[in-house]
Order: C-alpha cells, then structure tokens, then sequence
C-alpha cells in the first residue's frame, strides 16, 4: 500500500511541473524513490547544533517533520529568494506541522536583521560559520562553471528583478544552498547541489506526502 501511493504521489508530482515566474523549478529529486527511504541523518551534528533560541536541531525534529534550507550567503539574489519563498508559505508548513530552520553562514546580531526584513525572525535558525552542517549534510560548494550557464543568468536576473539585489555582506560566495526534510531522523526529501539556474519548489515539498 505504501509503494502504491509513493508511485502515485510521484506520478501526480511529476504532472506539476510548474514554472515560477517564468524560473524553472526544481521537482523530480524530492519525488525520488529510495529503498527504505536515505540514510540515517548525521546525528551528532543535529545534537550539537543549537539554533538561536537555544534548541538542538535533534530535540526540534523529535517533534515532528524538519526541514533544514541551508542558506547561501546573505548578499546573494538567491539566498534572498528563498527566503522571500519560505516567508510566502510559512502558514502553510506551521499546518503541516513542519519545523523550518534557516541554516547561514553570518553572525546572529546580522542574521537577526536580515530574517526581519523577511518577517521571519521568529523561525528557528543556526548560525554556522564554520559550515560544520554544510559539510554534515554535503552541501556542494560551487564549481567556476557554476555561474556560467545561460540558466544561472536567468535566475539571477529573475531574483534580481523582483527586488532581490546582490550585496557585499560577508560569507562564503562558494558555498551552495539546499534543502534537506527529515522525519524520523531519516532524510526523506532533499534537494542539493542542482546548480543556480534552478529555484526550489517549496509547494511541491509541501505536497509530498510525509511518511
């Protein structure tokens, strides 16, 4: 019963390939089919990581679903997009149950102003200079030939239009984004290392099933 209704969740989710203002999404690697689900999640690194207000990112997915959307730097189009996009459905994912937790490079006394131009200060976040949870999670860094795609271009530009401006504010220009869900310690979605020319689809996320 359960592989039936993965194959028709991915089937449905395969019909909804949409396009976000005219930037294409990325879909089919949160509907990826996987024996017994991925491996476990690096569990030292989730009882050492405290967010802001003082929780392990363990005690937090105890809880209930956990999606980790590691950031890039906080000058980059991009890193602002996404956060611009989790912001739009913040709702929705409180419905669901799901935790959000930012994952960025800046010290907190910045991270606190940047998330509150967004209006979500009041999500959990962590600060992680040392990209100790990049590494856990193997967020690609950046390749030279990363920004030189025609698609690369476009999303820049597309973010760019829409208010999201590059800026000089510190961090890793290296260091890719993604976003990771975890339930019950296991990683059931993710989405890492699809290069700049590809905007991640939190509604389809929120659509997929959780276990």
């Amino acid at each position: 019963m359960a592989a039936t209704r993965l194959r028709l969740s991915q089937t449905d989710h395969w019909r909804r390939q949409i396009v976000l203002d005219g930037q294409p999404t990325y879909t089919p690697g949160y509907d990826a089919v996987r024996a017994n689900m991925t491996p476990p999640t690096p569990d030292q690194a989730l009882l050492a990581a405290r967010t802001a207000s003082g929780e392990t990112l363990a005690s937090l997915g105890a809880r209930g679903p956990l999606l980790l959307v590691f950031l890039r730097h906080f000058g980059c189009p991009l890193c602002q997009e996404m956060v611009a996009d989790v912001a739009a459905r913040r709702a929705a994912m409180t419905a669901s149950g799901t935790t959000v937790v930012f994952v960025h490079m800046h010290p907190e006394p910045q991270a606190a102003e940047f998330f509150g131009r967004y209006g979500v200060s009041d999500l959990q976040r962590v600060s992680d200079a040392g990209r100790t949870l990049y590494q856990a999670f193997s967020v690609a860094r950046a390749r030279p030939t990363s920004w030189l795609s025609l698609g690369s271009l476009r999303h820049y530009l597309s973010a760019m239009r829409r208010g999201h401006l590059p800026k000089l504010v510190g961090g890793d220009v290296a260091q890719m984004s993604a976003v990771i869900r975890i339930v019950d310690g296991r990683i059931d979605r993710d989405l890492r290392d699809s290069g700049f020319d590809t905007r991640p689809d939190f509604d389809d996320l929120l659509a997929c099933p959780i276990p």
